[in-house]
């Protein structure tokens, strides 16, 4: 999976990067209380940020306060150490300690580049011109390589990034791709492609629950909402460490013989939602369906719940939404024996909580702009 969140200053490079003067606009802002936010006000709640390459794994981090995702108008950077470049550009030929030091003694003698290649909506690709990566000392002397600032296009879903690096080796030029010769994953998902439809994502920030429109604004009458749930405000709203999953004991073998520990199952999650597209006059029930390392995620090892809304172009004032959430105790099948002082029969589904996810009886409110 990529490592996409937040960066707090940890290496040379990403200090570099986030010294510079935030820019206006703050991805973290969901929408005006009014509801009169364009559709277009995705661009002015992207903000700034980059995309840091730290020994293997590449981060996305926000320079302007925002947060952990990539949206159309944003406007990147792209920074690496010379050390990562040197580090990622050795492949073991010969020729290459000799070239990569003297790469170190005179950086540049190097040649970097950044490239990027977008997937547009209808799946077509296209690749934006080459950003050659410009070394100059960065926080605590170390040299930092970084890119022109780009911006990230409208009508593009998902951005891929390369960064080549060039030496000579026998004198003769030779250039790498880093980041897929070392299978280091660079794809990003960008948000706002799909404009005017939108979502509305429930997460957790610490230990509180946010709602929030992704793109920014409000929602779009005659538009798509797409409801995401998050795993982590799934654990929040149902208490999951208070939830007893143990099914019974079994045996366990280490190399003090067989001891008897606890036997576990697997906790799942139903999700469904209480919808009103008239600002709570009348509701209807909305099914959610699990989605497994989602965009809105970054592709890590996740999951959320997500079901789309088709929002009537008379609509309003407000989307309303409560969550319905059952918490399942999945007991695996198992053999007779296999399980000792059994809890649950074999292959039987348990609710361990139920409750709803509805602001307090208030439900949650989404405006509906125009």
């Amino acid at each position: 999976m990529i490592k996409v969140r937040l960066l707090t200053g940890v290496t040379a490079a990403t200090a570099a990067v986030l010294s510079f003067p935030a820019l206006t606009g703050c991805a973290g802002d969901a929408t005006a209380e009014d509801g009169s936010s364009s559709e277009d006000n995705t661009a002015s709640v992207a903000g700034s940020g980059a995309l840091t390459l730290h020994g293997y794994s590449l981060t996305h981090g926000s320079t302007s306060g925002g947060d952990d995702l990539v949206r159309a108008g944003e406007k990147l950077k792209v920074a690496c150490s010379l050390e990562d470049v040197l580090q990622l550009l050795y492949a073991g030929n010969a020729g290459d300690r000799e070239a990569i030091e003297a790469a170190r003694k005179d950086p540049s003698s190097l040649k970097a580049a950044a490239r990027i290649r977008y997937t547009k909506t209808d799946g077509a690709t296209y690749d934006a011109p080459a950003m050659p990566l410009a070394f100059a000392p960065g926080a605590g002397g170390v040299l930092v390589g970084q890119s022109q600032e780009v911006v990230v296009p409208k009508g593009a879903r998902r951005m891929k990034l390369e960064i080549s690096a060039e030496v000579k080796l026998a004198g003769v030029p030779v250039t790498r791709d880093l980041l897929a010769s070392h299978a280091i994953p660079a794809e990003l998902p960008i948000f706002g492609a799909y404009l005017p439809n939108k979502m509305a994502l429930f997460d957790t920030e610490g230990g509180g629950r946010r709602s929030r429109i992704v793109e920014g604004g409000a929602v779009r009458p005659g538009a798509r909402l797409t409801l995401a749930v998050t795993d982590w405000r799934l654990d929040t709203v149902v208490d999951k460490s208070r939830l007893d999953t143990r099914i019974g004991q079994k045996q366990n073998y280490g190399r003090f013989g067989a001891t008897l520990g606890d036997a576990f199952g697997a906790l799942e999650y139903e999700v469904s939602a209480a919808v009103s597209t008239d600002g709570g006059k009348t509701y209807q029930p909305l099914g959610l369906h699990k989605v497994d390392r989602p965009d809105v995620l970054n592709n890590a090892s996740r999951f959320t719940f997500e079901e789309g809304v088709d929002v009537a172009a008379g609509a309003g004032p407000a989307v309303k939404v409560a969550f319905h959430v059952r918490a399942v105790l999945a007991v695996p099948s198992y053999a007779p024996g296999e399980i000792q002082n059994p809890r649950y029969a074999p292959g039987q589904r348990v609710v361990l909580a139920d409750v709803w996810d509805n602001n307090g009886g208030q439900d949650y409110t989404l405006p509906i702009g125009r």
